[in-house]
Parts: structure tokens; C-alpha cells; sequence
């Protein structure tokens, strides 16, 4: 069956028989307060880990002790936090989106965040999400992560957990990392092995006896990002490494006219976190080159979206989304400015509301001559048959 590209609260690789197809949808509008960086083709966006591998879906384990790192230690990955003020479209899995290392959100009262066990952010409450992430924008070096060894590793039974696997898979996994010498050096190898060694395509395996990680492995050695981030956390995983899979988005399309970061469906990635005493979790990614050229040819309206997709941001932030208190403020300000006009106290201010952005101030005149034009429009095929006027509607 086809499938198309998107974020989904699993991770399996038991689809087969097509491709996947590329979806435009929207699901995060983030904007950055205090500038955008450089690299926003590289920004993860972090959704969901899982611990549990069967050989063909990854889950999560209902009793996982805790296993997420205090944040004193992702405090020593650098000294610059980067905020990153969300909007997120509702999905099925409600979770928080943001880069990793988050070290605290601030949410509105409709939206309360949940830190599970394993260090994710669920929420809970109603509407589509919107909040403010904080997060460490720096990376531990390569000498930090080499001497990270020994001290407080959580779950080691869950996350060094893999299924029955081949001789084969095993021996390939000892040829790759059994001479290394640290964790850092064993992830950075696999991560090259397979950037170099294996192709990205969105094309299926045919067969279910193809869509396997030893299919993959050894022999088609081609496949989307969860065949090489699960391939990369089992070969770890074997080798005693503690490894999880991790999901959510990769990237993403700047908006000039909204200013800000479109995350769309076609952005879903999937990659690997390795523990690091001292550090915690430290995100790898073993996918090849390639993924952006795969999916983009399926998105060629996508400068259009840009400008219907601002406009709709910038309604819902600037209207939609006002609190009550802020509500009431406005129609304050507004009730002050008539009652003085009213009373003759001379000539209103021309600009009584300059905190407002100037396309709000033409809202009221739009809309009107919108119902005007819907008027007009009704009344002008008040005498063409029933037919026509509901194929005209539709």
C-alpha cells in the first residue's frame, strides 16, 4: 500500500510495495525571538524516543525506569540557549515538538506539559499547542564525549534490548566496532559507514521478506531514515552501546513573509541518541544525503503556501489566539477612545491602537466589503436555476 511521508507516534519498517509520497501539510510554525540561526536545515526537532525493538516496530516499554539526563548536564554542552516560540497543528500523537536539549518550556493555560520517563514532552489540555522552548544550542565536543566513560547509564536492560538476529547481522556489527575504542568512536563510525556505503530512496521494499534490517544490511543497502537509524541503534546495541530511536522533523522551509520556520509532513525524520555519562543523550544521524531532493519534487505549489499559509498564521496569532485579558484590554482602549470622542474632548488620536500591526487596522473595512461582495454575488443568482446556482457554489 502507499504511504505518504509524515510523523506518526511508531516507528516500523514493515511497509512495502510502493513508495512514499510526498504531504505538504503544515503541522509547526516556529519562529525565533532572538533571530533565526544559520543552520536551519539542520535544526531536529524532537519528538518521541522508544526503546523497544521486535525486529520490525519500535515501542516503548510500559515500566522504563527514568532515563532522562538532569539538565546541569546538558548545561555543559555550551553556554547559548536558544528560544523558539512554537505553533504546532494538532496531531494524533500530543507531544511537544523542539530542540534537543530542551531545558524548559513555558506553555498557555489551555496546553499543560508532561515530562515522561523517558525525557519527552507530552501535554495535555485543548486546542492546537503553542508554547516557548528553551534549549542548549551547542554540541559537547569530540574529546568530552571520548573521555565520557563509565558513571550513571539509566535503563542499560531497555536500551542495549535487540531481537534475534542473524550471524551474519552480528558479524557485520563486530567487523564495524568491536576494535574501537569508546561509544563516541563507535557512533561516528556507523554514521559514516553508512552516509558513504548506502543511498537514500523513498522507494518501498517489494516484499515483506525484503522490508527487513537484514534485507537492508546486507543486501539492498537503500531505504528511508528509519531503516538506517534502527539499523545504526541495533548494530550499537550489540556492541553494549546504549542507543535509542528517536523521531520528529529535520529542517524545515523559511517563510519570508511570515518570518518564520515551516516544518511540514515532508520534514518526519528519524535518528539516533546515544548515552554519554556527564552529557546524556547525544542525537546521531546515519541517513545519507539525499532526502531533501527525494521529497521536494512532490512540493512544486509550495511558494503559494508561503503567502496563503502567513496570512492564516498571522490571523490566527494576532486574532484567534488572544487571551480573554487581552481581549478585554483592546475593547478598553477602544471604549476610552470613543467615550473622549464623544465627549468633545477634541480630536481623537489618529492612531489609538499603534500596538496593533497595521494589516489588523484594515480588517474591519475588509471584511464588509467581503459580505458586500457575498450579497451582490447572492442576489446576482437569485434568477439562474437551481442547477447552476449550486454548481456555481460548488
Amino acid at each position: 500500500a502507499s504511504s505518504m511521508a509524515g510523523f506518526a507516534d511508531e516507528v516500523t519498517l514493515g511497509s512495502h510495495g510502493s513508495r512514499i509520497y510526498g504531504n505538504p501539510r503544515i503541522v509547526l510554525r516556529v519562529e525565533f525571538p532572538e533571530g533565526a540561526p544559520a543552520n536551519l536545515q539542520s535544526l531536529y526537532w524532537r519528538g518521541r524516543s522508544y526503546d523497544r525493538f521486535d525486529g520490525i516496530r519500535w515501542s516503548r516499554s510500559r515500566r522504563i525506569p527514568p532515563s532522562q539526563a538532569p539538565s546541569t548536564w546538558y548545561e555543559r554542552w555550551g553556554t547559548d540557549v536558544l528560544p523558539q516560540r512554537i505553533y504546532g497543528a494538532p496531531l494524533e500523537a500530543r507531544i511537544l515538538f523542539a530542540l534537543h536539549p530542551l531545558l524548559q518550556i513555558e506553555t498557555e493555560s489551555q496546553v499543560q506539559p508532561i515530562r515522561d520517563n523517558a525525557g519527552d514532552h507530552l501535554y495535555w489540555g485543548s486546542g492546537p499547542p503553542g508554547y516557548t522552548a528553551y534549549s542548549i544550542s551547542g554540541r559537547p565536543s569530540p574529546e568530552e564525549l571520548r573521555t565520557a566513560q563509565g558513571g550513571y547509564v539509566p535503563a542499560r536492560d531497555f536500551y542495549t534490548q535487540v531481537p534475534p538476529l542473524s550471524r551474519d547481522v552480528l558479524g557485520l556489527a563486530d567487523s564495524l566496532l568491536a576494535s574501537l575504542p569508546t561509544d563516541y568512536d563507535r557512533a561516528v563510525a556507523l554514521e559514516r559507514w553508512f552516509r558513504n556505503a548506502f543511498t537514500y530512496t523513498l522507494d518501498l521494499p517489494r516484499t515483506a521478506r525484503e522490508a527487513t534490517l537484514e534485507h537492508f544490511l546486507l543486501r539492498r543497502r537503500a531505504g528511508h531514515c528509519e531503516y538506517f537509524s534502527t539499523a545504526m541503534a541495533v548494530l550499537l546495541r550489540t556492541q553494549g552501546v546504549v542507543a535509542r530511536e528517536v523521531n520528529g522533523f529535520l529542517g524545515g522551509s523559511w517563510s519570508p513573509l511570515g518570518d518564520y520556520l515551516a516544518v511540514t509532513q515532508n520534514e518526519a525524520h528519524a535518528w539516533v541518541e546515544v548515552w554519554f555519562p556527564g552529557y546524556g543523550w547525544v542525537p546521531f544521524d546515519p541517513t545519507p544525503p539525499g532526502r531533501g531532493e527525494a521529497i521536494g519534487s512532490s512540493s512544486w505549489f509550495w511558494p503559494g503556501r508561503f503567502m496563503v499559509d502567513a496570512l492564516q498564521h498571522r490571523w490566527n496569532k494576532w486574532v484567534l489566539d488572544y487571551s480573554f485579558q487581552t481581549q478585554f484590554s483592546i475593547l478598553e482602549k477602544g471604549r476610552e477612545w470613543i467615550r473622549d470622542a464623544s465627549a468633545g474632548s477634541g480630536k481623537p488620536e489618529s492612531n489609538p491602537l499603534p500596538w496593533l500591526p497595521a494589516w489588523v487596522k484594515w480588517l474591519g473595512p475588509a471584511i464588509v466589503l467581503a459580505l458586500l461582495a457575498l450579497i451582490w454575488s447572492s442576489r446576482r443568482d437569485r434568477g439562474k436555476p437551481m442547477e447552476t446556482r449550486m454548481y456555481l457554489r460548488l
